[in-house]
């Protein structure tokens, strides 16, 4: 079965939560690529979990990554903006 990509954008607290939901609960999906802006954060997040690939660009994450849903683990006041560029992009979205 091939399963079904999924990008994270945050690497905070909510993010490692989501992941672990992932991990534990939901099989069918992998997670390809994380966002964050410090992308010396986006990276160690990214080593830590066993995340393929990293951006500190959230548009080259949307755009580049392959992902098919975009899992938002932002602030509040962040997830309109990434919300209209992921479906924009023709993603899934998920919003914490």
């Amino acid at each position: 079965m091939q399963k079904t990509k999924v990008a994270i954008l945050g690497a905070g607290f909510i993010s490692d939560i989501h992941l672990e939901c992932y991990h534990r609960f939901v099989p069918e999906a992998e997670v390809v690529a994380v966002y964050t802006r410090d992308a010396g954060k986006a990276k160690s997040f990214a080593d830590k979990h066993h995340i393929p690939a990293w951006y500190d660009d959230m548009d080259k994450l949307i755009n580049d990554s392959g992902c098919e849903v975009v899992d938002i683990c932002l602030p509040n006041y962040l997830h309109a903006a990434a919300t209209l560029k992921a479906a924009a992009a023709g993603k899934h979205i998920i919003i914490e």
